[in-house]
């Protein structure tokens, strides 16, 4: 059985976190780069915002996250417009960026430094892929200075783009809404009507063929005890450019796989009847088992709305599952509880899930269920789990349960990979609202070259209650900006109540906070809690915003370490739990020091924004995010703890795709200056 490649705690791939947004309907443009101050602030012009942001009623706003954004989904595709949201597409998160490397991905030139290596986070990588498509299909690598498309898997490559490969082998059966179910299916002209009379025809290997461009009003269930063999799945598709459109019948789903293996569910639009009167767990596409384990399920540029949840994947009771399901350029939002979401009654009953360039957004929750609701992307009972190049945004608000909504998390579920994920713009109406997440039962996974900002509650946040294991998880070279912006949570935050087993060994290391609107850490600990590190990481606030701030009778003292990071505010005196300086957090709770010498510093780390643009059609410059750099003065270049004195993996590169280290030792921080 082929499986997904996974990344756990212990391996990282070669990779680059591609973070530019593009304008549509363009392969290669004109692209430019600056680096400017990193201002927060409020606005009359574009001009006077930040990098990556525009000015909207008066405030700096990302581009994407505005009421009359043009920001696109991920996944669709570079020049698809299909998703109605202005028809550009997320570098990083629909595959367009630069350098964005999938795992399932081998490049025969190789990734290391030097000849033909992958992008290596040089400003000459970042300008020469920026702008690259790829037709959202694919990698745009930078070698031996020429730029190339290493493609998705059933994509080959043709210049800049990557066009589909069609379908070999098996029956193909045609379906037209203006055919006949008594017509024979296998040509255009002999097209069935139904959805339903071509899957009573098919065997393994088989493909349904809709009509692209063409409306269906019909939900989709295969017959009981249909089902692909190995090598031969049965497909159900339509045209990738012009995809056809399912809407489901009211109190269904829109495409049900139920105790069923070796299915592909490609190029569709499924729509449902609206969040407001979805009926509960109808969902866009919902796969589920309750008979034992079943496996090789994959979806590939789906947009489903207007349900429960978009994409669904579910097991009870008792420890049934699926095994080997790739989730890939889906596009799930404007569902009333979730976007792409799994659920195993046991933990890890599910194993080797991958959802990948996948954008999560407008799904706000469901305010009558006792559960968090509202989340964009969520992998529940999850045995190797990989999320990679996904965007969740403007998701929650509308949940009223106090755990609230998270853009992308996983919970009870163990080696599971987060990365090269973008998560802002996430709401709640009381506790979460959070970018991203490694919650209660979690073991063994990794946080890792993530972008978060403007979210409600935490940008990371590691959390535990009950007795389940929590374990060994890291959090690394990922930014957060302006991050718990609700001021109930900081921009990475530990929560571990409720009494039970507590939290176990996390190692936070390596990453880039800045927050005018909140404090930066928050490190809520209860008795039980143990072997928590954090070190040669940046936190920046400003307005007079905490540096380390505990809610309620969470302490760090003897639970957790601090060690090598170097911390600053602007406006106000510098908050430390408590104490008014570094100086006074060191003596007061015996942070920032190892072995009996004083580590850690305070001031300005020298920060800059970095932004790669691209001109479209209009001819402005449009930058999805700018993730914050350090001058070529920074006090953070080779300031580091040798990361080998408290991991056994430090990863290979930090959030740009730099070789660690690039000097006489680490720097701090998410970036390894080159």
């Amino acid at each position: 059985m082929q499986r997904q490649s996974r990344l756990v705690a212990t391996t990282v791939h070669k990779s680059f976190a591609g973070v530019v947004l593009l304008m549509a309907g363009s392969s290669v443009n004109a692209c430019s780069s600056s680096q400017a101050e990193f201002t927060p602030t409020g606005c009359t012009k574009d001009n006077e915002c930040a990098a990556g942001r525009i000015c909207e009623q008066g405030a700096c706003v990302w581009i994407g996250s505005g009421a009359n954004s043009s920001a696109a989904t991920a996944g669709v595709g570079g020049d698809a417009t299909s998703s109605g949201q202005g028809g550009a597409t997320t570098v990083g998160s629909g595959g367009d960026g630069p350098g964005v490397t999938s795992s399932s991905v081998t490049s025969s030139s190789g990734t290391g430094a030097g000849g033909g290596a992958l992008n290596d986070g040089s400003l000459e990588a970042i300008e020469a892929c920026a702008c690259v498509a790829c037709s959202g299909h694919g990698t745009c690598v930078y070698a031996s200075k020429a730029t190339s498309c290493v493609c998705d898997a059933g994509y080959v490559a043709d210049g800049l783009s990557c066009k589909v490969v069609p379908q070999a082998g098996g029956t193909r059966y045609h379906v037209d809404p203006s055919g006949s179910d008594a017509n024979d299916g296998l040509s255009a002209n002999s097209a069935l009507k139904t959805i339903a009379a071509a899957l009573a025809k098919v065997a393994p290997g088989d493909e349904v063929y809709l009509k692209g461009g063409a409306t269906f009003i019909e939900s989709v269930a295969p017959p009981a005890g249909l089902q692909g063999a190995a090598g031969k799945p049965i497909r159900i598709s339509s045209d990738p450019l012009n995809r056809a459109k399912i809407f489901a019948q009211s109190g269904k789903s829109g495409v049900t796989i139920y105790n069923s293996s070796h299915w592909r569910i490609e190029n569709l639009v499924i729509v449902g009847p609206g969040a407001s009167v979805v009926q509960k767990n109808k969902d866009g596409i919902s796969i589920g088992t309750d008979l034992g384990k079943y496996e090789d399920v994959q979806i590939h540029n789906v947009e489903t709305s207007g349900f429960y949840r978009g994409v669904m994947l579910w097991s009870y009771p008792g420890d049934k599952g699926y095994d080997d399901v790739v989730i890939e350029g889906v596009v799930a939002h404007d569902n009333k509880d979730a976007g792409i979401s799994t659920y195993a009654e046991v933990a890890g009953g599910h194993s080797n899930v991958t959802v990948r360039r996948s954008t999560a957004y407008g799904n706000l929750g469901d305010a009558v269920v006792t559960r968090p609701s509202g989340d964009g992307i969520v992998l529940g009972g999850v045995k190797d789990g990989l999320v990679e190049h996904c965007l969740a945004y403007n998701n929650g608000g509308s949940g009223t349960n106090n755990a609230g909504p998270v853009g992308i998390w996983t919970y009870d579920s163990t080696r599971v990979t987060i990365q090269f994920s973008e998560s802002h713009s996430n709401h709640a109406q009381k506790q979460d609202g959070d970018g991203f997440d490694l919650d209660v039962g979690v073991t063994d996974s990794v946080l890792q070259y993530n972008y978060s900002h403007d979210n409600d509650g935490a940008g990371f946040i590691l959390c535990q209650t009950g007795n389940s294991a929590w374990n060994n998880n890291v959090v690394r070279y990922n930014v957060s900006v302006d991050d718990a912006r609700k001021e109930k949570m900081g921009a990475i935050t530990w929560c571990s109540f409720g009494g039970g087993a507590g939290m176990k060994n996390s190692f936070v290391y390596g990453n880039t906070v800045t927050n005018a609107y909140g404090p930066a850490l928050n490190p809520a600990m209860e008795a039980g809690s143990t072997g928590h590190l954090v070190f040669n990481n940046i936190f920046v606030t400003s307005n007079g915003k905490p540096l380390v701030w505990v809610w309620g009778a969470g302490t760090s003292s003897g639970l957790m370490s601090f060690a090598g990071n170097r911390y600053f505010t602007t406006g106000g005196a510098p908050a430390f739990e408590g104490s008014s300086s570094l100086e006074a957090w060191r003596a007061s709770k015996a942070q920032e020091k190892l072995d009996g010498k004083d580590v850690g510093s305070y001031g300005d780390p020298k920060l800059l924004s970095f932004k790669p643009s691209c001109v479209g059609k209009g001819g402005k410059a449009v930058s999805r995010i700018a993730p914050l750099r350090l001058a070529a003065d920074s006090p953070a270049i080779d300031a580091g703890l040798d990361p080998s004195k408290f991991v056994n993996d430090a990863g290979e590169h930090d959030f740009w795709g730099a070789s660690l280290p690039q000097g006489a030792t680490f720097d701090i921080g998410a970036e390894e200056k080159l």
